[in-house]
């Protein structure tokens, strides 16, 4: 499986469900600058508690791993949960924002990207992009990292 596939089965619920959302992170950066191999896709969308249902007959065993405690978890702390592909070990990490003034211009400030082969999908601004991996970068999770995603920040 693609990341793609995993990306595109994503977007197109939470647009049936109506879930404001965003890519973010390394897909995210490729958008604005330089292309490199991910397996991971990163997504915040604001899921509630009604969602969970759909999300888990989405992405049901045996081709998925899904949690369903995991999500609401996730909705209830302001976390992330993960979507598996368990045969293709591809990874959807989907963030769901705390409730803030800055979360909530991140959502106004996304911007609709053609991205691969299919239709458009929402995507974080360049800005925000630059912005969270600068916020990462000292908790020293970009240190380590290679120097094309350091390129990024």
């Amino acid at each position: 499986m693609n990341p793609e596939i995993l990306l595109y089965t994503l977007v197109e619920l939470f647009e049936r469900l109506d879930v404001p959302y965003f890519i973010t992170g390394s897909v995210a950066a490729m958008t604005y600058g330089e292309p490199r191999l991910t397996l991971d896709v990163y997504i915040v969308a604001e899921l509630r508690e009604e969602h969970v249902p759909a999300i888990c007959e989405t992405f049901a065993p045996p081709d998925y791993y899904i949690s369903p405690e995991a999500v609401r978890t996730a909705i209830r702390t302001h976390r992330q949960f993960n979507v598996l592909h368990i045969t293709e070990g591809v990874k959807a990490n989907i963030i769901i924002p705390k409730n803030s003034e800055f979360n909530q211009s991140r959502i106004e400030r996304r911007r609709p990207q053609q991205l691969g082969s299919r239709g458009g999908v929402m995507v974080a601004s360049p800005e925000d992009v630059i912005l969270k991996k600068m916020e990462y970068f000292p908790r020293g999770r970009l240190r380590k990292a290679s120097s094309r995603h350091r390129q990024h920040v």
